[in-house]
């Protein structure tokens, strides 16, 4: 089938209504990290709670679907950046992780360390050699761990978030034969306290406000609410969607505090008929509270963790060719799940799938929703919302 110019020009026509958000910064992440012909970045990001840095991290992938070899299909070049957002540029800190990255990094409660976990450079047997690391705000390595490596039950350096200022909750790896296990680490690494994870539960998000961990039950058909100190379920929810988590993603968010829990949807690409809404609901009653109307979906998608914000993406995927998909003009935007308005809107960049080989976009938001980043491509955005 063939599409004409016209049409794409339609479909790349603005979609958006609500304000615009203001563009404070945009950077090329080829000059955080070497990009080699065929290659293409992916980025992942987080704003520390305190709003003063945003974490990046980039590592580089294979364009061509057909030169990948399991998961080596990277060149090799990562970087972590943490870059001020209110200094000037040339004061953020460079970081060789020493790994590659999978998944977002994660920063403690005080803006004080954030970690990053994936897989480490063994060409001959990837998958299983997770790694999680952290770090302080100068750079400083405080511990490396290994993690449990590639597993559906969570990221491969095992590492969920920080539970409090001073500990952070882990997938252990249990040895031939033991159950599952969930540790509870220091800033130093070391292990003070465990209990028994339930068989295949994913941790899905983290308050440390109130110390309370969401966890998806297996086949995710169970959202649990789990108190970290008494390791007690306080709630146990029904999914509707019982594929909600899938792909590696994690898209159930604590916000306000620990005082609500949002679910984002996700509009399956080959998957007929199983688009999701986005709705939150009150962690203390698991009464419903807001439900987001205007198109399914969502993902990817990111949390005000201290406010009732979620930047949600809508994007417009339809064939081309084959497999092909081409997503010509998406959009972001955020919601306030508590007035019900729509804060900001934009059209998000032009995002190509071709045969397997697609540009990866993230996104993030601040802790109370003031700032929201996004990647497409080789380049990060960041911006103040209204």
């Amino acid at each position: 089938m063939k599409y004409s110019a016209a049409m794409f020009i339609l479909l790349a026509a603005p979609l958006v209504s609500a304000p615009h958000p203001t563009l404070l910064r945009e950077i090329d992440l080829t000059q955080i990290v070497p990009l080699l012909p065929g290659f293409t970045p992916r980025a992942a990001l987080a704003f520390s709670p305190d709003e003063n840095w945003l974490a990046i991290v980039v590592s580089t992938h294979q364009t061509d679907p057909r030169k990948r070899n399991g998961n080596l299909d990277h060149s090799g070049s990562e970087a972590m950046l943490l870059l001020p957002l209110h200094g000037p540029p040339d004061q953020k800190i460079q970081i060789d992780p020493g790994l590659r990255p999978e998944g977002a990094p994660g920063w403690s409660p005080g803006s004080d360390a954030v970690y990053v976990q994936g897989f480490a450079h063994n060409l001959q047997n990837p998958s299983k050699d997770g790694k999680a690391a952290l770090w302080d705000l100068q750079g400083k390595q405080l511990w490396r761990r290994d993690g449990p490596g590639l597993s559906a039950d969570g990221p491969p350096g095992g590492i969920a978030g920080f539970l409090d200022a001073q500990h952070l909750l882990a997938r252990g790896v249990p040895s031939k034969g033991a159950t599952s296990e969930f540790e509870v680490l220091n800033l130093q690494g070391q292990v003070v306290d465990m209990w028994a994870a339930p068989k295949h539960a994913k941790v899905a998000d983290i308050s440390p406000e109130r110390g309370l961990v969401a966890v998806l039950s297996q086949a995710a058909s169970k959202t649990l609410i789990v108190d970290a100190k008494s390791k007690k379920t306080i709630l146990s929810k029904d999914n509707p969607y019982s594929y909600l988590g899938e792909d590696g993603g994690s898209w159930q968010y604590f916000t306000e505090s620990g005082k609500t829990l949002c679910s984002v949807g996700s509009v399956g690409r080959g998957r007929p008929q199983r688009d999701t809404s986005t709705e939150c609901w009150d962690v203390d009653t698991g009464k419903k509270i807001a439900r987001f109307e205007r198109f399914p979906g969502g993902a990817p998608a990111a949390a005000s963790a201290h406010g009732s914000r979620l930047v949600l993406t809508r994007d417009l995927a339809f064939p081309l060719r084959g497999e092909a998909l081409v997503f010509p003009a998406g959009e972001r935007v955020v919601w306030d799940f508590r007035s019900g308005a729509e804060v900001a809107s934009w059209e998000s960049p032009q995002v190509v799938w071709t045969n397997g080989a697609h540009i990866f976009d993230a996104v993030a938001l601040s802790s109370t929703g003031r700032y929201v980043a996004e990647t497409t491509g080789n380049l990060l955005r960041i911006y103040q919302l209204p």
